[in-house]
This record gives C-alpha cells, structure tokens and sequence, in this order.
C-alpha cells in the first residue's frame, strides 16, 4: 500500500490547550499562612478560631455552637494593637471568590469590628493575607 504525496505531507492539526489556573483551596492557602506566621514569629499572637465544620455530623456542629461557636466567625485574630486599631482580624476566600458574595454574617461582623475599632477584612489566598498583615503591623492600615 502507498500512500499519496499529498496526504503525507499534510500539515498535522495544531492542539490548542486550553491552561487553567489551578485555584489552591481555603485549607491550602490558612495552612501556608499559618506557617509564615510561625516563621515569621507572631504566632504567640494570632489566634486560628475554631470555626469550620469538621465532617457533615449533626451532633459535633450542634456541640460547636453549645460552646459558643457561632455562624459568620472569622478565620484569624491577631491580638495586637497598631496605631488606629486594637487588633486585626482576617477571614479567608480562595483567589476566585473575590467578586462572589460574601455570607450576610460575615459582612455584618466585619461591620461590627470596623464599627468598634478592629480592622477586619477579606483576604483572598496566602500572599493577601500576608500583605495584609504586614500593611497592618507597619500602620500603613
């Protein structure tokens, strides 16, 4: 069997690929913050709420909230006070979430804090939170 010339020197198809970034998830970019924090020296000073669900089970969340958890409670506190504040506080959103809206609890917290002397944000992965908190502890916020 032969083939033709002209079939054999047909150009092959080029693949277009389409890349995707890939979003870390909330538990990547708190564990990667949390381990800055710790080299870094502050973790005497910032506190991780318990606040995320642990598993689907009914009991543990009811316990949870019988001990004082409550819904909308922010990721991270950090104890001290800077020049305008007397503490940050931080809830974390993966990268993408930016333009997603936010739980009515959280949003009203925030409010509450900004309202009585906190500073408390959004911060979306790791490198915002750590600017974050630079700007904070450098009264640049």
């Amino acid at each position: 069997v032969q083939m033709s010339r002209t079939r054999m020197s047909r150009k092959r198809p080029i693949l277009k690929l389409k890349t995707q970034e890939i979003i870390p998830s909330e538990y990547q970019e708190t564990k990667t913050f949390w381990q800055w924090v710790m080299v870094m020296g502050f973790s005497d000073d910032v506190i991780k709420h318990c606040n995320e669900r642990m598993g689907d089970s009914a009991w543990f969340i009811k316990a949870l909230y019988a001990v004082g958890l409550y819904k909308g409670l922010l990721d991270y506190q950090y104890i001290v006070a800077n020049e305008k504040y007397h503490g940050l506080w931080l809830e974390f959103k993966k990268k993408d979430q930016i333009n997603k809206k936010k739980p009515p609890e959280q949003d009203a917290l925030i409010e509450r804090l900004l309202r009585n002397g906190y500073y408390a944000t959004y911060v979306y992965g790791c490198d915002d939170a750590i600017n974050t908190f630079n700007n904070y502890i450098n009264n640049k916020i």
